[in-house]
């Protein structure tokens, strides 16, 4: 489905005046439990049906995203998964934009995954986004799928190997973080001009970690410049609001980058601003203050 059919405007001329938001939702818009508080909610729509232009991005999926935002006025798309898919929650649709890996890239880079014998994910989408996963190799593997039930579309297959996949977004590895570095380090000489590969530690299982791969287009700044010139906002009109690592890209698209005081401290380095969190409240506050006055907007 393309932008032009949901009713945004589509343009390649940068608008001069229209002022857009791109804000995050974990740790930003949503409190600790990761829910959008009811207060949080009813200001922030007063603010869309007044005229405030607003989108999110997040790393969540199609599915969790919609089930939080499900009372939100949305009239823009909304930017899943850290920039690699775009989606039209009112009408349920993802957009065509593909950031799924070529097939010249994952034919040769599964079977090496594979072989490592860790365990994995591989992110595959077609109307809508699945998870296949085969056996369960570890702890740290068996704790990440049970925190995905419920949230994702996992099915759990014989072999990863025989499989027919359909178009694959990304792979998820789950193992110690003596297997998962050297894959890492290996993956980024090879494949670092065509895929994100990002190691992080997982905080609840010590010793263990994720290692993630996706195609190099999927960030959210990517995802975010993409979108504000599909609908005509020239960057210096962006606002972007974010707390994490994976919000420095989207900082990057923006004019002006907003970080909640509870931010990792490389993003409150590099945020133009920064504003009390509040479980959600701060950057509301900081949106209706700003909103009031359009003349505070970069």
């Amino acid at each position: 489905m393309s932008l032009g059919k949901l009713g945004v405007g589509v343009s390649d001329r940068g608008n001069t005046s229209k002022i857009f938001i791109v804000s995050d939702l974990d740790g930003t818009l949503l409190n600790p439990k990761g829910r959008l508080e009811k207060q949080v909610e009813l200001r922030l729509n007063q603010m869309i049906d007044s005229g405030l232009d607003i989108t999110f991005a997040t790393a969540r999926n199609y599915r969790s995203t919609k089930e939080i935002l499900s009372g939100v006025h949305l009239n823009y798309p909304i930017i899943l998964q850290d920039g690699l898919f775009l989606a039209d929650l009112k009408n349920e649709t993802y957009l065509d934009i593909d950031n799924t890996i070529p097939d010249s890239i994952h034919s040769k880079i599964l079977p090496d995954l594979i072989s490592q014998d860790a365990g994995i994910l591989i992110h595959t989408f077609k109307k809508q986004e699945t998870l296949f996963y085969s056996k369960d190799k570890n702890k740290g593997f068996v704790s990440y799928i049970n925190s995905l039930e419920g949230i994702f579309n996992l099915e759990k297959i014989e072999s990863l190997q025989n499989n027919k996949y359909c178009r694959i977004a990304g792979f998820t590895l789950v193992d110690s973080e003596k297997k998962l570095k050297p894959i890492a380090n290996a993956l980024r000489k090879k494949y670092i001009n065509q895929l994100q590969i990002h190691y992080s530690k997982d905080v609840c299982l010590p010793g263990f970690g994720w290692l993630q791969v996706f195609h190099q287009n999927a960030e959210k700044g990517k995802m975010a410049a993409i979108l504000a010139k599909k609908i005509g906002v020239v960057k210096k009109n962006i606002i972007a609001i974010g707390n994490h690592l994976n919000d420095l890209s989207l900082f990057k698209s923006a004019g002006k980058s907003i970080a909640v005081s509870t931010s990792h401290p490389k993003i409150l380095k590099t945020a133009d601003t920064i504003i009390p969190f509040n479980n959600g409240h701060g950057p509301i506050k900081f949106l209706e203050e700003t909103f009031k006055d359009k003349k505070k907007f970069p």
